[in-house]
């Protein structure tokens, strides 16, 4: 029988760490590059977020002028439309019981309306107050 001759091998931990494993000047060249370049590629990124926010934030501005302009505009309208019902309703009762007693029967439902609104309005302002500002329990 051939007997051969082998190495003992070292227990784990025993090993001798290798040349390529220890940190030497050329080693962290490279490193400290790579953290620059992160450093400048991260700027670099903030610098685009910040312009795409701005950005969107000026199209959203411009969205939201647009929205109320249209939104007066609908409002104004919508007047002139109502009191345009009002006055047919005027002319329209004038014919019946005369111009002063239609214009006390329009105003009359037109006060009647406005008051329904300001009680559904008072209810409405005080459940929301109630939950805005719950009543602290002593």
């Amino acid at each position: 029988m051939m007997q051969s001759e082998t190495q003992p091998v070292p227990p784990p931990g025993d090993e001798a760490p290798s040349p390529q494993a220890r940190p030497t000047g050329e080693g962290l060249a490279p490193l400290l590059a790579d953290v620059k370049r992160l450093g400048s590629e991260a700027r670099t990124l903030a610098e685009a977020e910040l312009a795409y926010q701005t950005s969107r934030a000026k199209v959203a501005a411009s969205g939201a002028a647009k929205v109320a302009i249209l939104g007066v505009l609908a409002a104004v309208l919508a007047f002139f439309a109502l009191m345009g019902l009002v006055m047919g309703a005027i002319l329209s009762l004038a014919t019946l019981v005369g111009p002063l007693a239609a214009t006390a029967i329009v105003v009359a439902v037109l006060l009647v309306l406005a008051f329904v609104c300001v009680v559904l309005l008072r209810k409405r302002l005080a459940r929301t107050m109630a939950l805005v500002f719950p009543a602290e329990a002593p």
